[in-house]
């Protein structure tokens, strides 16, 4: 790369006409110097971050396939130790679990940069046995309600473990509650997404305020949730990889152990969401994404 000095000048001193025009003249003939070559191989640009390009050991992605296709999730006990796998398509009209292959073995060597994004459309959250209004009948809304979804590795695709950083679900009392619990933290939830159950706000159409209604409510309320995990070690073993996947547990609620300072939770309230004789409650998915960029580090 073209480099351009400023030792001619000398802080203090009194800068002179030539010196003046020597650097001008400098910054011309170091400028004619760069050209499309000259800036590629010494910068990052797209082609740096092609598959084939050295400093990008893998790469890829995988989405449900076909943009038509939804599945239905339902809420359940020990969605934290035992979540849903997302599906996507199987091109036959059913579903199978969605899998990012990256092609194969890779080893994270410390330095190395590991990003993995992911994208969610939630078109509908139901409760069958229920009306429209959550508040209707013997149902009653649980606060703070949540879906999540986190991030999963494997080297087999057969035996998967959460990803650096995104902890189990273990079996946990704060105050009062005893359930599957994951304490909430940077070496914790670095992967885990939350996706709200149900929102309060005000249906114009009616005239009724502050009612809550299942979300989406009308069929124009689609919407997106993202997030992404990134992992950069420095020390210790190195770790291997060829697989992700992302997985769905819910109904969490929020929670913290009453202490100074206190420690939060995200507790596991499949169990109890519903009263005897409704149904759990669903979310259905439709358009997911996810990919992964593997960049060398040494």
């Amino acid at each position: 790369m073209a480099t351009i000095l400023n030792s001619d000048f000398v802080a203090g001193n009194t800068a002179t006409v030539a010196d003046t025009n020597a650097k001008f003249t400098d910054v011309a003939t170091k400028t004619a110097l760069l050209d499309s070559e000259n800036v590629r191989s010494e910068s990052i640009d797209l082609w740096h971050l092609d598959g084939t390009a050295s400093m990008v050991k893998a790469s890829g992605r995988q989405t449900t396939e076909l943009a038509a296709f939804t599945h239905n999730y339902l809420s359940k006990a020990n969605s934290g130790t035992a979540p849903h796998v997302i599906q996507k398509s199987d091109g036959s009209g059913g579903n199978t679990n969605m899998v990012l292959d990256i092609g194969q073995l890779q080893t994270v060597k410390n330095y190395d940069v590991l990003r993995v994004y992911w994208n969610v459309e939630v078109i509908q959250q139901t409760l069958a046995g229920d009306s429209d209004l959550y508040t209707t009948g013997s149902y009653s809304q649980p606060s703070g309600t949540f879906w999540g979804v986190w991030l999963q590795w494997s080297t087999n695709g057969s035996s998967w473990t959460n990803v650096p950083n995104q902890g189990d679900f273990v079996n946990t009392t704060a105050g009062p509650l005893t359930t599957e619990m994951l304490a909430v933290s940077n070496t914790q939830t670095k992967a885990f997404m939350p996706i709200p159950h149900c929102l309060f706000y005000v249906d114009k159409s009616s005239g009724t305020d502050n009612i809550l209604y299942k979300y989406p409510h009308g069929s124009n309320e689609k919407y997106t949730c993202g997030s992404a995990w990134f992992h950069r070690p420095t020390t210790g073993a190195e770790l291997q990889y060829r697989y992700f996947r992302l997985v769905l547990g819910g109904i969490f609620q929020s929670t913290n152990n009453g202490a100074t300072p206190p420690v939060s939770y995200i507790a596991d309230f499949g169990s109890g969401f519903a009263p005897v004789g409704v149904a759990d409650a669903a979310i259905q998915l439709q358009r997911v994404y996810l990919c992964a960029l593997h960049l060398r580090g040494s």
